[in-house]
């Protein structure tokens, strides 16, 4: 069987770290089950929004709630491991979230990057899964606390497995370069667009450039492991993109989640790191 060349990537991303600012007052409610809890009833209250820098998430606080002291205000530092990034970034809430990922970058328009993450749900600040793997870990900047309490979380994702239907005529390339490309050059070219389930990715692909038969077309599987997810979900790039994650969930409006991905970049369809661990792999296989 054929199989894509190697791309080994460098600088893999190891973690996300994010902060929160808020006022003393509430950190004690922490302490009883270990969640940082979401606030109000509205759709703009759903979320945590969190900074990967400090200085931004004091800034933030300040904006919302006034002037920030540290007489009067905790920063919690929260850091997610790999596999946390990936569990949560492929863990999608329902409709009233638009089917959003749990843990999402905020795209930011004009020239600078905020680097703000959103957290749909409540977040446990220390968890592991059921075999003791940290997901996530928390801890008060400038405080002696240490003893939050963790939650272990079952079913935990083991990756993301994604199809895009191609035809024959496009096959040939993704052995000679190693990737899937994108596409033309206005900003709705400028991603590739995965499906969770083949039979969507089939219809999908009839439905731009019909008929799709086997005859005629192969389907494309890819398969990212919780490192994969991990790095591309924290890739981000540039204001051409909103400076969004390279590898996101897209939201679906109404009842159905249409389990649609977008990659916004050149996909590798073989990669690791340079330690050799597994980012992406990748086979073509006949429509049946």
């Amino acid at each position: 069987m054929l199989t894509f060349s190697t791309t080994v990537v460098q600088d893999v991303v190891t973690s996300l770290r994010v902060f929160k600012a808020f006022p003393l007052s509430e950190v004690e409610n922490l302490y009883p089950d270990g969640f940082l809890r979401r606030k109000g009833l509205g759709p703009d209250q759903w979320k945590i929004g969190l900074r990967e820098n400090t200085s931004d998430a004091i800034w933030r606080e300040e904006k919302i709630a006034g002037p920030v002291s540290k007489n009067g205000y905790a920063v919690l530092e929260i850091t997610f491991s790999p596999l946390g990034v990936a569990h949560y970034a492929t863990l999608s809430q329902g409709p009233d979230y638009q089917f959003q990922s749990m843990l999402q970058k905020k795209p930011c328009s004009g020239d600078k990057d905020w680097k703000v993450w959103h957290f749909n749900g409540d977040l446990s600040l220390n968890a592991c899964d059921d075999h003791g793997n940290l997901l996530v870990t928390s801890r008060l900047l400038e405080s002696s606390e240490t003893n939050l309490p963790c939650n272990v979380v079952q079913d935990v994702s083991k990756g993301l497995r994604v199809f895009k239907v191609l035809p024959f005529t496009e096959v040939e390339n993704l052995y000679s370069e190693g990737r899937l490309c994108r596409k033309g050059g206005g900003p709705d070219k400028w991603k590739i667009g995965l499906r969770e389930n083949l039979a969507d990715a089939i219809w999908r692909e009839d439905k731009i450039a019909p008929p799709v038969s086997k005859e005629s077309h192969a389907v494309l599987e890819i398969f990212f492991s919780p490192l994969g997810v991990a790095h591309y979900a924290t890739l981000c790039q540039g204001p051409d993109y909103q400076f969004q994650s390279m590898l996101q969930k897209k939201p679906c409006i109404g009842d159905k989640d249409w389990k649609i991905w977008h990659f916004n970049g050149d996909l590798a369809l073989h990669a690791c790191d340079d330690h050799g661990n597994l980012l992406v792999t990748s086979r073509l296989y006949e429509i049946v």
